[in-house]
């Protein structure tokens, strides 16, 4: 596992939980993801920086940017 395959599996996840509909996902999500809204990687909402990442859209507009760095 690495960075990249790590933030892929996460946006995966992530992608999933947000357009799936309560009564379709396999998991609960916590309160404070009920407003998921897009997920992006780093590349593709063109943010410049070398390590991996994601940008979260909640869909109140709010937006967190979490970073992957591998660290072992």
């Amino acid at each position: 596992m690495n960075a990249t395959h790590f933030q892929d599996a996460l946006h995966e996840l992530l992608n999933a939980a947000s357009g799936a509909a309560p009564e379709d996902r396999t998991v609960d999500l916590p309160d404070g993801l009920a407003g998921l809204g897009r997920v992006r990687t780093y590349d593709e909402a063109g943010v410049f920086t070398r390590d991996e990442g994601l940008v979260v859209r909640m869909q109140d507009g709010s937006e967190f940017q979490f970073t992957i760095v591998q660290s072992r």
